[in-house]
């Protein structure tokens, strides 16, 4: 196993930016994600049968996928500044919606922020367009797995399904041996969904504003269109600290300047509340930034624990004595030393985990630093 997490304020800042280095670890058996995809799959353990064993690796997972969760909610939050940036340039735009099931559907949006249902003719003039045909085919995929994923949330007992950030996100409750398979194969489901759906989003910003893919574009058009709106009364202020980010200690505190936010016009006001809103279930890029590097600390030290923890386990022969005093039968006993080294490897990925996240933090924080400045 790596050594503990430093907790040093040194730099971590060296990968590429907006990225992990985690698509290998995360679980699979959904299409592979779109390379422009950077959120992370739920890490999974696989139990070996002994209860203190898988007690300890149930453990040593609960705070990687607290880290798995910190990378995604920045890496929509990007995604949202994405949309915002191209909706200002005329793109449309799909909605997840839930009622009885989930559903989604595409819309224009006209200057007054007003959305307009696509109709078969807008469609088809959507799939004549330059990317049209990837865009029909992207639309159709995402509607098979739509309904699969319907499907299997309907058939697995105790599973629900919720939206956020234009995401699914599933919940399940304690489940019998028997629904284990049905509640993994719900979870494929809906990362599989997320996967069509993401490019969807993806071809429908290409349609109408490339560039806003991005990052730094679009923090620039977004900049760029509050300030216009707001004149005299943009008065922009950027205080950004990184040096403990290591510890989890960053300043980082953002100003538009002191006016009402809904002087804005409705399509700027959607891109200014992409990176400031501060609504809980829907928080904006600098306070899911700040919400983030405020439990980092914590975190980390869950992270070292459970490495602890793990290292403590029993292994070789004594791991074998305590599969056989399990009861776990002779199959089970065969493939428990492979189930064991992948639990092991999946608790050693911690540090690449909690080093994409540093990285990510680092770089959309200066990132929107700089787009703001560069408008002052």
């Amino acid at each position: 196993l790596p050594p503990p997490f430093p907790r040093a304020a040194s730099s971590p800042h060296t990968p590429q930016p907006y990225s992990t280095t985690m698509g290998a670890c995360c679980s699979g058996g959904a299409p592979a994600k779109e390379p422009e995809d950077l959120t992370l799959d739920e890490l999974e353990v696989d139990d070996v049968g002994v209860e203190d064993v898988d007690g300890v690796f149930g453990s040593a997972a609960d705070p990687l996928n607290i880290v798995v969760g910190f990378n995604n909610g920045i890496i929509t939050s990007i995604e949202k500044v994405k949309v915002a940036a191209a909706m200002l340039a005329g793109a449309s735009i799909v909605k997840i919606t839930k009622a009885e099931a989930i559903a989604f559907d595409i819309f224009s949006v006209d200057d007054n922020g007003n959305e307009s249902k696509a109709g078969d003719s807008d469609l088809d003039a959507l799939y004549k367009a330059a990317n049209g045909a990837v865009l029909k085919t992207s639309v159709e995929a995402a509607t098979r797995a739509l309904t699969a994923m319907n499907t299997a949330v309907s058939e697995c007992p105790g599973a629900s399904v919720s939206i956020k950030k234009g995401r699914i996100f599933a919940a399940f409750g304690e489940s019998k041996e028997e629904d284990k398979p049905k509640v993994k194969a719900t979870k494929t489901a809906v990362v599989n969904f997320n996967n069509r759906m993401f490019k969807v989003k993806l071809e429908l910003i290409k349609a109408s504003a490339a560039s806003a893919l991005d990052p730094k574009v679009a923090f620039r058009e977004v900049v760029e269109s509050v300030k216009g709106a707001l004149k005299d009364m943009f008065r922009p202020n950027v205080v950004l600290d990184l040096g403990g980010l290591a510890e989890g200690n960053v300043q980082f505190d953002v100003n538009f300047g002191d006016f009402a936010v809904d002087v804005l016009p409705a399509r700027i006001r959607n891109a200014y509340e992409a990176i400031m809103g501060d609504d809980p279930d829907d928080l904006g890029l600098v306070p899911t930034v700040k919400d983030v590097v405020s439990q980092l600390s914590g975190v980390m030290d869950a992270l070292n624990a459970a490495k602890e923890a793990v290292e403590g386990l029993p292994q070789g022969q004594e791991f074998l004595d305590k599969c056989k005093e399990a009861g776990l039968s002779p199959g089970q006993l065969l493939s428990a030393p492979g189930k064991l080294a992948g639990n092991v490897k999946m608790v050693s990925t911690a540090p690449a985990v909690l080093q994409g996240l540093l990285t990510t933090i680092s770089t959309t924080a200066s990132d929107l630093k700089e787009a703001i400045e560069a408008q002052a």
